[in-house]
């Protein structure tokens, strides 16, 4: 079971089928957040801008882009909801707009992802493929330290930075980690990380990898 009844929510996690109470989710209107609204509303306008022509071509190419609910269901996005979701993508990683569909293609991801921090001392990820890409760019989300008991987070991930193309393994994120989560953890405690690539050309985003760390 999915969703709501009454004051009840049905979901389902790594642990499996689960119930909750019903909470009204918080909303601080982090600048990352208010980022990310700005952006959707900035390029849900911008569709009405574009051409007859260019939304017809946008309509169209959406049976090249089918996707899998969480059912297992085909779903096929409208046309301003693939302009929206790839421009958004885009901007995330500084890429200008685009206004007409583009051909779908592969989106380069990291076949193996890990990651160490040390307390007063650095945050390092390792992976493999590098350097990255060309014509990807790879987005990094961390979590703040927490308890390392913990083994599943989803709402605390928040961006940290992006790798351009051809930066390397081991690569060095300490200066953009303690800016978002105010320094590293405390020795014992665990931290988070996931990366996915975004298509420079396309606005694709690829496979989430995921992995953690004791902080040393």
């Amino acid at each position: 079971m999915r969703g709501k009844l009454g004051n009840v929510v049905a979901s389902t996690g790594r642990g499996g089928a689960y119930f909750r109470e019903h909470v009204i989710p918080a909303n601080p209107q982090t600048v990352a957040q208010t980022t990310v609204r700005s952006r959707i509303t900035q390029f849900s306008q911008a569709w009405a801008g574009l051409t007859d022509n260019q939304r017809l071509l946008w309509n169209q190419a959406v049976s090249d882009w089918l996707n899998t609910g969480i059912f297992g269901d085909k779903m096929t996005p409208s046309g301003l909801n693939l302009y929206v979701a790839l421009n958004c993508n885009l901007a995330m990683v500084g890429v200008a707009a685009i206004t007409t569909p583009p051909t779908k293609a592969a989106v380069s991801g990291f076949t193996s992802f890990s990651a160490a921090q040390a307390h007063a001392g650095a945050t390092t990820l390792t992976f493999a493929a590098t350097p990255v890409p060309a014509g990807t760019t790879m987005v990094i989300f961390g979590t703040a330290p927490m308890s390392p008991g913990r083994s599943f987070v989803k709402s605390q991930y928040r961006i940290v930075t992006t790798l351009a193309s051809a930066q390397t393994s081991p690569n060095t994120i300490t200066t953009a980690y303690n800016a978002k989560f105010g320094g590293p953890g405390n020795a014992t405690e665990k931290v988070f990380f996931k990366a996915f690539g975004i298509n420079t050309t396309t606005g694709q985003a690829g496979a989430v990898m995921e992995c953690s760390c004791i902080v040393s």
